[in-house]
């Protein structure tokens, strides 16, 4: 699974030593919502993706909504977060927490099934 952490996420989450949980609930305005954790230690089911120091647990049911994604932190002036940056998410609010999911968004033509 392709999951990566950027520069500015990994700083915030290296300076805290724990796992950081990634996961996808349903819910929010577009039917799908990520929600963020620390943790302790990990589940036995837990994909761990260690990227940059970071130590970034991901459930077996959100790895399909969160291959090819990266983890961002934003720095504004109403707030600081953690938000995801996902090729397979259509119709994010503004908040970039809430989406719709498309499973063959940020495919390549080249790797679509042909007709014939």
């Amino acid at each position: 699974m392709k999951f990566t952490v950027s520069e500015k996420a990994a700083q915030k989450l290296c300076s805290r030593g724990a796992y950081f949980r990634v996961r996808v609930d349903t819910g929010g305005c577009f039917g799908f919502q990520y929600a963020f954790s620390f943790e302790d230690n990990p589940a036995t089911d837990d994909l761990l993706i260690k990227d940059k120091g970071a130590k970034i647990l991901i459930d077996t049911v959100s790895q399909a909504f969160l291959e090819g994604a990266t983890l961002e932190y934003q720095d504004e002036m109403i707030g600081s977060t953690f938000c995801i940056e996902n090729p397979k998410a259509e119709n994010a609010c503004g908040c970039k927490n809430s989406f719709s999911f498309n499973p063959s968004a940020g495919t390549t033509e080249a790797s679509k099934p042909q007709e014939t």
